[in-house]
């Protein structure tokens, strides 16, 4: 799960920015992981100033994988681009 520390919109805007990489594998990660679990929501983050947490429920899960597939190929996280695109197609075909 990822910690957001930002105070403000403005410093959520960039710290999303500078830290965009490890949101995106995180985010696969999590989603992954919930689908092998069989869970129908997860928390991606916490914005812990604005008491907010960021979560992908289950009807999200195939755009949150798709969007951010090519992030986590530049990233290189070779382990999780073929679970992510094992999940991607047999989301695809439900």
């Amino acid at each position: 799960m990822i910690v957001f520390k930002a105070k403000t919109a403005e410093e959520l805007e960039i710290e999303m920015e500078e830290r965009s990489k490890e949101i995106c594998i995180d985010i696969c990660k999590s989603v992954c992981d919930a689908l092998d679990s069989d869970v129908d929501k997860v928390i991606i983050g916490v914005i812990e100033s604005f008491g907010t947490e960021l979560v992908a429920s289950k009807e999200g899960f195939l755009f949150c994988l798709k969007e951010n597939f090519e992030r986590i190929e530049q990233a290189e996280e070779y382990e999780l681009c073929v679970r992510s695109k094992k999940w991607i197609e047999k989301l695809e075909t439900k």
